[in-house]
């Protein structure tokens, strides 16, 4: 004969049912919460990333020539700037005299106005751009053959020079950008540990 289950029976049942259902919404709603969390701080990170564009620029004309290295802000974030790091053929380059003597004849010997600014500890907006050291020559009559073989011989040392840079984000994310890669920047874990020229 079959037992038909008392009301306390029904009810202790509906209530372990009622548990478990309710156990598995919060489980699903504490789920979506933390995807939602882990999207809104990607999309936090995403709306103050700096992206460093580190590059050389010359100019060889009738009138004049002018050479500038420069830090480029292409990202949507201001950078914090740590320190560079410059290098020509494998050797470190510390120094804006050291820079000087990979292009002697034009840099020490010609009538150049040189310049520099130093770039560690700026904070750099978005779309905003850094020449942290610079050269400019007049001409007063065009350069002849030889003078203008030897501005582009110099240019082309010079722009061989390798720049790193490393700089964080306001969030405190850093990266390793360098002149010579044709490549996002790189994740830095910090940019406190590390060797810097004097620029």
């Amino acid at each position: 004969m079959l037992k038909i289950p008392s009301a306390e029976m029904i009810t202790a049942i509906s209530a372990v049912v009622v548990g478990v259902a309710a156990l598995g919404v919060g489980m699903v709603q504490a789920s979506i919460a933390r995807r939602q969390s882990a999207i809104m701080e990607e999309t936090l990170r995403a709306s103050v990333w700096p992206v460093l564009q580190a590059e050389q620029t010359s100019d060889l004309k009738v009138s004049g020539a002018s050479i500038s290295f420069s830090l480029r802000n292409a990202g949507v974030g201001p950078a914090v700037i740590y320190g560079l790091s410059l290098s020509h053929e494998g050797k470190s380059v510390p120094t804006l005299s050291h820079l000087a003597s990979i292009a002697p004849k034009i840099l020490t010997q010609r009538d150049a106005v040189v310049s520099s600014s130093t770039a560690a500890g700026r904070i750099l907006a978005a779309g905003d751009e850094l020449h942290f050291a610079s050269a400019k020559w007049a001409f007063d009559e065009p350069p002849s053959p030889e003078d203008a073989a030897l501005f582009k011989e110099s240019f082309a040392a010079l722009n061989a020079v390798r720049i790193e840079v490393c700089y964080c984000s306001a969030m405190q994310s850093c990266w390793l950008a360098a002149s010579d890669d044709r490549k996002p920047p790189e994740p830095a874990p910090t940019c406190e540990a590390r060797t810097y020229s004097d620029f």
